[in-house]
């Protein structure tokens, strides 16, 4: 698996924060994933859609809200041309991760 660009974030009144894309193989669409960045364990994961024909990788570093509740990461869709891409908003303090039976649905 290959992550996109972690960034540490400490979110208010919690504990600090690991925010990555995933990418899980080649053809295949990925994620964006939060970590508790203490103990390892995943908080929270958005499986990103297929699109356009092609499949969605995170694309970007992931970046904050000023009171870094939100991250906000860019996508690329590969295979299905060059012409679309994706802006996603997480929320940060989402306290369960997303089931792999969600993919496709929008955050």
């Amino acid at each position: 698996m290959s992550k996109t660009g972690a960034v540490d974030v400490v979110l208010k009144g919690e504990e600090k924060a690991r925010v990555a894309g995933d990418r899980p193989n080649f053809g295949e669409p990925g994620s964006v994933r939060g970590w508790n960045a203490s103990t390892g364990a995943l908080k929270w994961q958005v499986d990103l859609p297929n699109e356009n024909g092609g499949y969605q990788i995170a694309y970007t570093q992931p970046r904050f809200s000023a009171d870094s509740r939100t991250a906000y990461v860019g996508t690329a869709v590969l295979a299905g041309g060059d012409e679309y891409s994706y802006l996603y908003a997480v929320d940060t303090g989402a306290r369960s991760p997303v089931p792999s039976a969600d993919r496709g649905a929008r955050p």
